[in-house]
Protein backbone atom coordinates (compact mmCIF):
# COMPACT_ATOMS: atom_id res chain seq x y z
CA UNK A 1 0.00 0.00 0.00
CA UNK A 2 2.72 2.20 0.73
CA UNK A 3 4.81 1.36 -1.85
CA UNK A 4 1.62 2.57 -4.01
CA UNK A 5 1.72 5.60 -2.94
CA UNK A 6 5.10 6.60 -3.71
CA UNK A 7 4.82 5.51 -7.15
CA UNK A 8 1.84 7.50 -7.72
CA UNK A 9 3.55 10.58 -6.20
CA UNK A 10 6.82 9.57 -7.89
CA UNK A 11 4.64 9.63 -11.61
CA UNK A 12 2.71 12.54 -10.63
CA UNK A 13 5.78 14.52 -9.68
CA UNK A 14 7.46 13.57 -13.55
CA UNK A 15 4.07 14.26 -14.90
CA UNK A 16 3.78 18.14 -13.39
CA UNK A 17 7.71 18.38 -14.81
CA UNK A 18 6.98 17.16 -18.27
CA UNK A 19 3.80 19.27 -18.54
CA UNK A 20 5.62 21.94 -17.11
CA UNK A 21 8.76 22.50 -19.23
CA UNK A 22 11.57 23.18 -16.55
CA UNK A 23 11.67 22.71 -13.00
CA UNK A 24 13.92 25.57 -11.61
CA UNK A 25 15.95 24.47 -8.56
CA UNK A 26 17.22 28.57 -7.52
CA UNK A 27 14.44 31.25 -6.50
CA UNK A 28 15.36 33.48 -9.45
CA UNK A 29 13.77 32.51 -12.73
CA UNK A 30 14.50 34.02 -16.03
CA UNK A 31 11.46 36.08 -16.05
CA UNK A 32 12.61 37.91 -13.19
CA UNK A 33 15.89 38.93 -15.11
CA UNK A 34 13.97 40.06 -18.46
CA UNK A 35 14.14 43.84 -17.35
CA UNK A 36 17.52 44.04 -16.68
CA UNK A 37 18.30 41.68 -19.42
CA UNK A 38 16.33 43.98 -21.87
CA UNK A 39 17.62 47.44 -20.52
CA UNK A 40 21.26 46.10 -21.49
CA UNK A 41 20.11 44.46 -24.26
CA UNK A 42 18.72 48.03 -25.36
CA UNK A 43 21.76 49.74 -24.72
CA UNK A 44 24.27 47.50 -26.23
CA UNK A 45 22.37 47.16 -29.54
CA UNK A 46 21.89 50.84 -29.91
CA UNK A 47 25.72 51.89 -28.81
CA UNK A 48 26.91 49.55 -31.02
CA UNK A 49 24.80 50.16 -33.80
CA UNK A 50 25.32 54.29 -33.57
CA UNK A 51 29.00 53.73 -34.48
CA UNK A 52 28.32 52.69 -37.72
CA UNK A 53 25.58 55.18 -38.94
CA UNK A 54 27.01 58.52 -40.95
CA UNK A 55 24.88 60.32 -38.90
CA UNK A 56 24.25 59.69 -35.38
CA UNK A 57 20.19 59.27 -34.71
CA UNK A 58 19.84 57.99 -31.69
CA UNK A 59 15.97 58.12 -31.67
CA UNK A 60 15.59 56.38 -34.50
CA UNK A 61 18.19 53.74 -34.28
CA UNK A 62 16.27 53.36 -30.79
CA UNK A 63 12.78 52.74 -31.68
CA UNK A 64 14.13 50.38 -34.21
CA UNK A 65 15.68 48.03 -32.02
CA UNK A 66 13.30 48.40 -29.33
CA UNK A 67 10.25 47.11 -32.04
CA UNK A 68 12.65 44.52 -33.56
CA UNK A 69 13.19 43.39 -29.62
CA UNK A 70 9.65 43.33 -29.18
CA UNK A 71 8.58 41.18 -32.17
CA UNK A 72 11.44 39.21 -31.34
CA UNK A 73 10.27 38.36 -27.95
CA UNK A 74 6.32 38.27 -29.01
CA UNK A 75 6.65 36.13 -31.68
CA UNK A 76 6.79 32.83 -30.25
CA UNK A 77 3.70 33.64 -28.25
CA UNK A 78 2.08 34.10 -31.45
CA UNK A 79 2.48 31.25 -32.92
CA UNK A 80 1.00 29.41 -30.34
CA UNK A 81 -1.53 31.74 -29.90
CA UNK A 82 -2.46 30.93 -33.73
CA UNK A 83 -1.78 27.15 -33.25
CA UNK A 84 -4.08 26.99 -30.52
CA UNK A 85 -6.68 28.54 -32.52
CA UNK A 86 -6.84 25.47 -34.47
CA UNK A 87 -7.67 23.17 -31.19
CA UNK A 88 -11.57 23.85 -30.32
CA UNK A 89 -11.41 25.81 -27.03
CA UNK A 90 -8.31 26.85 -27.58
CA UNK A 91 -6.05 29.22 -24.71
CA UNK A 92 -6.70 32.56 -24.61
CA UNK A 93 -3.88 35.21 -24.71
CA UNK A 94 -3.99 35.87 -21.01
CA UNK A 95 -3.30 31.70 -20.73
CA UNK A 96 -0.37 31.95 -23.18
CA UNK A 97 1.36 34.74 -21.17
CA UNK A 98 1.02 32.40 -18.19
CA UNK A 99 1.95 29.32 -20.00
CA UNK A 100 5.49 30.77 -20.97
CA UNK A 101 8.41 31.29 -20.64
CA UNK A 102 9.61 31.22 -24.27
CA UNK A 103 12.05 33.61 -24.11
CA UNK A 104 14.45 31.46 -22.01
CA UNK A 105 17.83 32.62 -24.05
CA UNK A 106 19.33 29.72 -26.21
CA UNK A 107 20.27 28.62 -29.77
CA UNK A 108 16.42 29.34 -30.88
CA UNK A 109 16.53 32.49 -29.48
CA UNK A 110 19.31 33.63 -31.14
CA UNK A 111 17.74 32.30 -34.74
CA UNK A 112 14.73 34.32 -34.02
CA UNK A 113 16.72 37.16 -33.24
CA UNK A 114 19.00 37.26 -36.42
CA UNK A 115 15.93 36.49 -38.69
CA UNK A 116 13.86 38.85 -37.26
CA UNK A 117 15.41 41.59 -35.69
CA UNK A 118 18.74 41.94 -37.71
CA UNK A 119 16.40 42.48 -40.98
CA UNK A 120 14.36 45.29 -39.36
CA UNK A 121 17.10 47.31 -37.87
CA UNK A 122 18.86 47.55 -40.71
CA UNK A 123 16.53 47.97 -43.25
CA UNK A 124 15.91 51.02 -41.70
CA UNK A 125 18.82 52.30 -41.32
CA UNK A 126 20.85 51.49 -44.07
CA UNK A 127 20.35 54.61 -45.93
CA UNK A 128 22.10 56.21 -42.93
CA UNK A 129 25.16 53.74 -42.79
CA UNK A 130 28.07 54.80 -44.00
CA UNK A 131 29.42 51.06 -44.93
CA UNK A 132 26.50 49.13 -45.31
CA UNK A 133 28.55 45.72 -45.18
CA UNK A 134 29.96 47.29 -42.41
CA UNK A 135 26.68 48.17 -40.73
CA UNK A 136 25.12 44.75 -41.44
CA UNK A 137 28.06 42.89 -39.56
CA UNK A 138 27.72 45.46 -36.77
CA UNK A 139 24.57 44.82 -36.07
CA UNK A 140 24.61 40.98 -36.34
CA UNK A 141 27.51 40.82 -33.92
CA UNK A 142 25.51 43.63 -32.13
CA UNK A 143 22.73 40.73 -31.84
CA UNK A 144 24.95 37.80 -31.45
CA UNK A 145 26.56 39.30 -28.55
CA UNK A 146 23.87 40.77 -26.26
CA UNK A 147 21.99 36.87 -26.96
CA UNK A 148 25.01 35.77 -25.50
CA UNK A 149 25.44 37.57 -22.81
CA UNK A 150 21.62 37.36 -21.49
CA UNK A 151 21.75 33.43 -22.00
CA UNK A 152 25.02 33.14 -19.70
CA UNK A 153 23.62 35.24 -17.26
CA UNK A 154 20.25 33.37 -16.95
CA UNK A 155 22.61 29.79 -16.38
CA UNK A 156 24.46 31.60 -13.70
CA UNK A 157 21.91 33.15 -12.14
CA UNK A 158 19.07 31.12 -12.65
CA UNK A 159 19.48 26.87 -12.24
CA UNK A 160 17.16 24.07 -13.42
CA UNK A 161 16.72 21.60 -15.41
CA UNK A 162 13.69 19.80 -17.69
Amino acid sequence: MLGEKKSKVAVSALFIIAMWGTLWLTRRQPYELLPLAVLVTLVIETGVILFSLREKKLWKTLVLVIAANLISFLLPYLFLYLDQKSFAGGMGIREILDKGPFYIVGAFYLIITLVIEVPIVYVGLKSEMKNKKRGLLTIIASNVVTTALVCVAERMICRGHW
